[in-house]
């Protein structure tokens, strides 16, 4: 495998959803002709490019960020939408900007847990904050 696929298979590793039509990678030679390095560019225009490893996350555009796919996946922040799917997701992500909820309410009433986008089930959470008191009398029992 030469020096310019193993730069686009590690980019495509690394963002899975990006639009490959809009990257490209470009190789770099010494002066003798020998390959030093392959890096991948984005192509915002014709003439201009922006490295993709080159440049710092903090300050990538949105436009870079879309074609990267790492914009919301139909309401999910991509770090937490499933990787390699196309389509959007029947079942609405938590929005993130609203307050959390109570966990009272959680841990102490019914919640739905869904099998498919469609079927669900109720079930209660035991009660995991309840205090437990272990008693061991051997260093045996201890050790299990």
């Amino acid at each position: 495998m030469d020096i310019k696929s193993k730069a686009w298979k590690k980019f495509i590793g690394e963002f899975p959803r990006a639009d490959k039509k809009r990257f490209f990678v470009q190789e770099e030679y010494d002066d003798d002709g020998v390959t030093l390095k392959a890096e991948v560019f984005f192509k915002k225009t014709a003439e201009d490019w922006l490295s993709v490893y080159g440049s710092q996350r903090k300050y990538w555009s949105d436009e870079l960020k879309q074609a990267l796919g790492l914009g919301e996946f139909d309401g999910f922040p991509y770090q937490l939408a499933p990787v390699g799917i196309k389509t959007g997701l029947s079942v609405p992500a938590v929005d993130f900007a609203e307050n959390p909820p109570n966990l009272l309410g959680i841990f102490g009433g019914e919640n739905l847990f869904y099998a498919t986008p469609s079927a669900f089930f109720k079930a209660k959470l035991r009660n995991i904050f309840k205090e437990t008191i272990l008693t061991h009398t051997s260093g045996q029992e201890s050790k299990k």
